[in-house]
């Protein structure tokens, strides 16, 4: 993450931060823009979550560019503020190449910290004091686990480098896993179940969290591999779901318009074990987009009272938005590269003129040749 930003650079727009950011950015994680309803939504799914020990599965959905990413980024950042909710949030995204679940694992064990995994398991380790019991317990089908996580902690990097290596479900050489004293390599659905299933009973067991919560971003990916190896895929999921019906929540996020094309395209067996309501995050329309703006701007003005728009003149704003949703509505992200254009504009001219003078016919000019330049996945 960057560090804090001079609240004084943007004294002059009237701002205490810059506002619009175009690609997902952890410092803007905490910012939630307008959308009211969806947040009640999730408000109310992190209260469950906390609330309850049940095991959940949720999908989220929406069009390239409606904020799936930030959601993800928003429901992460309020667990990592809030660590007295005792909830682990990870977000992981999916790869682009599968050849089966292996790759959904290896996407999950990269997102953790495992450092953090092996310290939370040398404190469940030393309160079950036998290490009999622990494999028994945590991880019956994949014993091998408990040295990975033993040489985590090692002061000797070079077998820790191997411990992680392996528990991220690279394959390593005999010579290697004889060095860690570990049998055999993590390879098929069912080691990783066994694998993702132990961590849960971790997580679970350390008294530090309650749950923990694997947001998976992307996951459309699935429907582009042939058949088998999503039924593979689903499989694992919901294998992995099945063997904890507790202390596990599943945030599937598909980029996808509608909510029927993805109750469509996903395997009954985990259509049968979803949480609804689904989370939708739909286009804007005018009247949402300009609150969305507003909301923005509110959250990063150096008067949060004040509900103008900023260094912008309100006639251009709307004028604006009007023109991106004229057809069928438009995007946060968008919107974000819209205004992100525009205020460059106005903090050069303020800086370098003492004022801006932009005609609305100006603006639109700007935003148009902002929207003009590619997207890239991540942004």
């Amino acid at each position: 993450m960057n560090g804090p930003e001079d609240v004084s650079k943007w004294e002059h727009l009237g701002l205490s931060r810059w506002p619009f950011y175009t690609t997902v950015d952890e410092s803007s994680a905490a910012i939630w823009a307008d959308r009211e309803e969806t947040k009640n939504l999730i408000d109310r799914l992190i209260w469950q979550w906390v609330r309850q020990d049940r095991t959940y599965i949720h999908l989220l959905w929406g069009d390239l560019g409606t904020g799936k990413s930030h959601t993800l980024h928003f429901i992460r950042h309020h667990f990592l503020a809030q660590p007295h909710l005792r909830v682990l949030p990870i977000r992981a995204v999916m790869p682009k190449e599968f050849k089966g679940f292996l790759e959904v694992y290896q996407a999950i064990m990269s997102a953790l910290d495992l450092d953090q995994v092996a310290e939370l398991f040398s404190h469940v380790y030393r309160e079950y004091g036998s290490r009999r019991t622990i494999v028994k317990d945590v991880f019956p089908y994949m014993p091998d686990a408990i040295n990975a996580l033993l040489q985590m902690r090692s002061d000797i990097e070079f077998k820790k480098r191997l411990a992680e290596t392996w528990l991220r479900g690279i394959r390593l050489t005999r010579s290697q896993m004889d060095t860690l004293e570990i049998s055999r390599s993590i390879k098929d659905t069912d080691d990783c179940v066994a694998m993702l299933s132990g961590l849960i009973k971790i997580v679970a067991a350390s008294k530090k969290y309650n749950r923990i919560l694997i947001m998976l971003d992307e996951c459309q990916r699935t429907w582009e591999v042939k058949p088998v190896i999503n039924q593979n895929i689903n499989v694992g999921l919901q294998t992995w779901s099945d063997a904890n019906s507790n202390y596990l929540t599943l945030v599937l996020a598909y980029k996808c318009g509608r909510e029927q094309d993805v109750i469509s395209l996903i395997s009954k067996d985990i259509k049968s074990r979803i949480t609804y309501p689904t989370i939708s995050l739909p286009l804007l329309n005018s009247k949402d987009a300009l609150s969305f703006v507003r909301s923005v701007l509110g959250q990063c003005s150096r008067k949060p009272e004040d509900l103008s728009w900023g260094p912008f003149d309100e006639n251009v704003v709307k004028a604006i938005v009007q023109h991106l949703t004229k057809v069928d509505g438009t995007t946060p992200r968008h919107l974000m590269t819209a205004f992100n254009a525009l205020l460059t504009e106005y903090d050069f001219q303020i800086v370098n003129q003492g004022q801006c003078n932009l005609t609305i016919d100006q603006a639109m000019k700007r935003v148009d040749d902002a929207l003009s330049e590619p997207f890239t996945e991540d942004e």
